[in-house]
């Protein structure tokens, strides 16, 4: 698995196997680990978590690769390859010495607000939201809750003009197509998921002609508080981490898109374009390249960047 076109920031550790790599030589990135991720174990207690007094955030085997300028708290390793494997690329600095990363707090959302703003519900298997019979064109009113499961799939085409809310899962898959209306502007839609979000098969998502994409948030989690939860630390907070609530697979084109599992796991495990992936912990599995950039759609047309120039102040 490969990222290009992108930063990374990680709070925690990165852990890279097989071939994958971050960057490349020709388009090195700017990559930050805090080393955030102590106490160690399943029961970390409430301090978790803090930054670690001793050991190396980022692991990497000997076919894996970082391009860049690496700032990551602790780590003295370039890797196990003769000569490293963290390498600066073309214009990049490699792994900074002695460089202190502070974490960084990922996006917040106030799912209360958006939740009493509802002025349409529907059921999750009405076929006024998805598509259970043809002509398969539908919409998605601004401020909508759908009550349950929602499964969109064969060549299903929905336009969104809003904030929708849904209580279950969220499948989206085939050839579905889902475009944000130009009504929009640029005020990005949010859809919000009690339970799973999964993308795959050759799902479609298009920005409006103002390149606005869909901001996607799964609130599941392990703990307690489920969908509801507003804060988590300590052992909840650990114990949630791996328990995957977003799976983006399949060759999709999402570009402009963001997707978020607020409390869990978000898992890449294909390739394509892909606005933002933001999550407690991020996998990417597979062979795929995953190109990363919220502004890299505008309408029907996806931009992908080939080259650039860095420019030093």
């Amino acid at each position: 698995a490969n990222i290009t076109n992108s930063d990374v920031f990680v709070n925690g550790y990165i852990d890279l196997n097989g071939a994958s790599k971050i960057g490349t030589q020709s388009q090195p990135v700017d990559v930050k680990v805090a080393n955030f991720q102590c106490p160690a174990g399943n029961n970390p207690g409430p301090t978790y978590p803090e930054v670690c007094s001793s050991g190396e955030p980022i692991s990497m085997a000997y076919s894996t690769y970082i391009y860049g300028d690496v700032c990551a708290t602790g780590q003295t390793s370039t890797g196990p390859r003769p000569g490293g494997n963290i390498l600066p690329g073309d214009g990049g600095t490699g792994l900074q010495p002695g460089c202190v990363a502070p974490p960084v707090s990922t996006p917040t959302y106030d799912k209360a607000a958006q939740v009493s703003a509802v002025e349409v519900t529907g059921s999750a298997s009405s076929n006024a939201y998805v598509c259970n019979s043809w002509p398969f064109d539908r919409e998605w009113p601004e401020n909508l809750q759908l009550n349950g499961d929602v499964d969109i799939g064969g060549s299903c085409n929905i336009k969104v003009y809003g904030n929708t809310y849904i209580t279950g899962d969220l499948d989206i898959g085939g050839a579905s197509t889902i475009t944000v209306d130009d009504s929009v502007g640029t005020d990005r839609p949010v859809v919000i998921v009690d339970g799973k979000i999964t993308i795959g098969g050759s799902a479609d998502m298009v920005a409006n002609s103002q390149g606005t994409g869909i901001h996607f948030i799964s609130f599941e989690s392990t703990a307690s508080c489920g969908s509801n939860c507003t804060s988590l630390s300590g052992n909840e907070l650990k114990n949630t981490q791996d328990y995957e609530t977003v799976d983006v697979g399949g060759a999709v084109n999402l570009a402009g898109m963001i997707f978020q599992s607020y409390w869990g796991k978000i898992t890449l495990d294909g390739s394509g374009n892909l606005g933002s992936a933001i999550g407690q912990t991020v996998d990417m599995q597979g062979a795929g390249t995953v190109t990363f950039g919220t502004a890299l759609s505008s309408g029907t047309t996806t931009w992908t960047i080939t080259s650039y120039q860095r420019i030093f102040d």
